[in-house]
């Protein structure tokens, strides 16, 4: 379980350390969100947006979607469908707080079989600021709760 939860993490920081380039160059005015799956469990996921459309299906851990359209500045909920490994669909709604412009993530950690998912928004723009002239940014997310800090030696 843990081998699993570690490839997980790396998978996830292998992700964002290696796309979070793409989400620079916006022209102000342009929010663009997606979604990193990093549960701990083999839980899947489908996402549908306020609207009713359904963006995301069958969303497994170590999965990252593309970057969707978001309008900037303008909260609304998204409904995820959570299918716990054998065991039952059930729906949770979340607030997707008013997103600057720029690149966003929306990590999905925490595990479905004990109902602990939870979605944390990550603004990819904002944490790499002025990092790309001179180098690269990595963004790590841990999801597994109660786990040791993690610790970066570069």
């Amino acid at each position: 379980m843990l081998k699993k939860l570690a490839g997980i993490l790396l998978v996830s920081i292998l992700i964002l350390s290696t796309s979070v380039a793409v989400g620079q160059g916006t022209t102000g005015d342009e929010a663009y969100l997606r979604f990193l799956h990093v549960a701990n469990d083999d839980t899947a996921v489908s996402v549908m947006l306020q609207d009713g459309r359904t963006v995301l299906t069958n969303f497994l851990p170590g999965a990252v979607s593309n970057y969707l359209p978001y309008e900037v500045n303008r909260s609304t909920r998204i409904t995820m469908t959570i299918t716990p490994p054998g065991g039952v669909s059930f729906a949770r709604e979340w607030i997707v707080p008013p997103l600057t412009a720029g690149y966003h993530t929306a990590a999905v950690v925490g595990s479905g079989r004990d109902n602990t998912l939870e979605l944390v928004f990550i603004a990819e723009d904002a944490l790499c600021e002025g990092r790309f002239d001179d180098g690269a940014c990595v963004i790590f997310v841990n999801g597994i709760k109660n786990s040791p800090l993690l610790t970066v030696n570069a």
